[in-house]
């Protein structure tokens, strides 16, 4: 064996400490359980390493680990995994002190072999399990939009059941559904379990009146984990639901942060601090963000109208924490209408950035789907474009620098992948509103050709991004992108220009990030792939014609 790096205290996995083996700490699994083939044990511990009531706790179920690994050993290694119905309702978790609010950030572990029998005769998910998955939620939720203050979330996690404040386990089942889909492990074959468990914990939650709050936050993650899954009429089913919930708790009105101001609600209880009201701004605009792109896939009216919106824009749920969201932007939804507001605005959080674009481009590929059904004499429809235009650039001109400050968010890499789905956004919203003007229109096309390159330097941004960082709406985003760049590179190799093969470059580009979009979500690469397969033979076809 090589010579181990030798750790500080408390740093070694919880099988090396069993073994008294010396450890390197590597993880998600260290070299001396991968070299002795038992990766599948190879826990790692977050909790202090003086901490022994909880150490003591993680050994003894460690040890359950290793017996029921050793009973398993006799089967063959094609044994399938315990039936649906075989399995029962998770129980209660022992009683654990409440998270500290400063604690570290989560960290992935590996997780065990799901083929271990470890729900049979009614026992709970192990807390290795329940805890990674719950980490793991956390750590990548912000693909789904989900900012909410998650050292307040993981605390209700860490009380007893029985706790009042305990979170209800539809929202428990579908945290660990979405952890589900960033581990490695076979765990994931479990996933339609957690999603059966979600689903019936939600229709029972509607029932009590009670914990209305974790019903929206539930419904949000299960209605986005199954987008995320391709299955889209199934997500805008929880997704379009959630939202008309929100709007009978008055989620769409919350105009002030002021605690005072809130509008009162029956299903509600009044937040009792900042932190508690920005969690309600962001499952809000969750809903409004996941409601508009599915509605656009689905071709049916999006479920909360521009108009009844007043709510202000979401931030870092850190923001709500130390103050800094009573700097940002005010306003709401409305602004996007407004050329003027959206150049003056500055100092946008990489959250509100990303709501905003997404929104001016959901709002501008429904107006291209009306413009290529109506009458192009309709002087009513010719405004909305004009004004389209404009807002499109103005937002665009307001952008900062592609850029993430330390301070900005706990992880800087997940900010900028935001960030890159507000600015790719932008630039498509650009491509979209210009690509309704009169074909005669160059100057148009001159606006769409330099929105295009813009997106391309952010596109190379995304490509050198590390895995679980390459964001989910990003294929989406870059679908107006792509049809520009196979216009250019159709023209220009019709003409014999020279720049065809650097124009081709970016398009395998585009591409490659599609791809890498597949690591995480398969079906959503390979929709957004097959859109733009048939945008591809469309545009030929098209240039045929012209040329004929």
């Amino acid at each position: 064996m090589d010579m181990l790096t030798i750790l500080n205290r408390g740093r070694a996995c919880l099988a090396c400490r069993t073994k008294k083996r010396r450890c390197d700490g590597v993880r998600p699994i260290c070299t001396p359980c991968m070299q002795s083939k038992r990766g599948h044990l190879c826990v790692f511990d977050a909790a202090p390493a003086r901490d022994a009531p909880n150490m003591k706790r993680r050994i003894k179920e460690l040890d359950g680990l290793v017996k029921n690994a050793k009973d398993a050993a006799g089967p063959s290694k094609s044994q399938e995994p315990t039936p649906i119905s075989k399995l029962v309702s998770v129980s209660k978790p022992q009683p654990r002190p409440p998270l500290p609010m400063n604690a570290a950030a989560p960290t992935a572990v590996a997780l065990g072999d799901p083929q271990i029998e470890w729900w049979k005769d009614g026992s709970a998910v192990p807390l290795s399990i329940r805890d990674s998955l719950i980490d793991l939620c956390m750590r990548y939720s912000w693909h789904f939009s989900w900012h909410l203050n998650f050292r307040m979330l993981k605390a209700r996690f860490e009380l007893p059941q029985d706790h009042p404040d305990a979170p209800h386990p539809a929202l428990l089942y579908a945290v660990l559904l979405v952890g589900c889909i960033y581990t490695p492990s076979p765990l994931q074959c479990y996933e339609p379990i957690f999603l059966q468990r979600a689903r019936r914990h939600l229709s029972q939650l509607l029932g009590t009146g009670t914990k209305m709050f974790d019903f929206l936050c539930a419904s949000t993650l299960v209605g986005s984990h199954l987008y995320g899954k391709g299955r889209m009429r199934e997500g805008h089913y929880h997704i379009s639901a959630a939202a008309r919930f929100a709007v009978g708790c008055g989620l769409h009105q919350i105009g002030s942060l002021s605690l005072d101001a809130q509008v009162p609600s029956a299903l509600l209880f009044p937040c009792l601090e900042l932190a508690e009201l920005g969690d309600r701004i962001t499952i809000f605009w969750e809903l409004v963000c996941f409601d508009r792109v599915g509605s656009i896939f689905l071709d049916v009216p999006a479920t909360i109208a521009d108009k009844e919106v007043t709510t202000l824009w979401p931030c870092p749920s850190t923001y709500y924490e130390d103050g800094r969201a009573y700097t940002q932007t005010t306003g709401s939804i409305q602004m996007l209408n407004d050329p003027k507001r959206l150049r003056l605005a500055r100092g946008d959080s990489f959250v509100a950035l990303r709501q905003k674009a997404v929104i001016l481009l959901a709002r501008t590929t429904s107006l291209s789907a009306r413009v290529k059904s109506g009458d192009p004499e309709d002087t009513a429809l010719m405004g909305e474009i004009s004004l389209n235009c404009q807002c499109t650039q103005a937002f665009v001109e307001s952008l900062p620098a592609f850029h993430v400050q330390e301070g900005e968010a706990e992880d800087l890499d997940a900010a900028r992948a935001l960030l890159s789905v507000a600015f790719v956004s932008a630039y498509s919203a650009v491509i979209q509103a210009y690509g309704m003007a009169p074909k005669i229109d160059y100057a148009a096309r001159d606006v769409q050709s330099d929105a295009a390159k813009r997106a391309i330097v952010i596109v190379k941004e995304i490509d050198l991004m590390p895995r679980c960082y390459v964001p989910l709406l990003i294929g989406w985003s870059l679908l107006p992108v792509h049809e520009v760049l196979v216009r250019q590179h159709v023209r220009a190799t019709a003409l014999g220009q020279e720049d065809a093969r650097a124009i081709q470059g970016d398009i395998q580009l585009v591409l490659r990030v599609v791809e890498r979009i597949g690591e995480l979500f398969p079906a959503i690469a390979t929709a957004t792939a097959d859109i733009m397969t048939q945008n591809t033979e469309a545009v030929k076809v098209e240039h045929a014609k012209g040329s004929t």
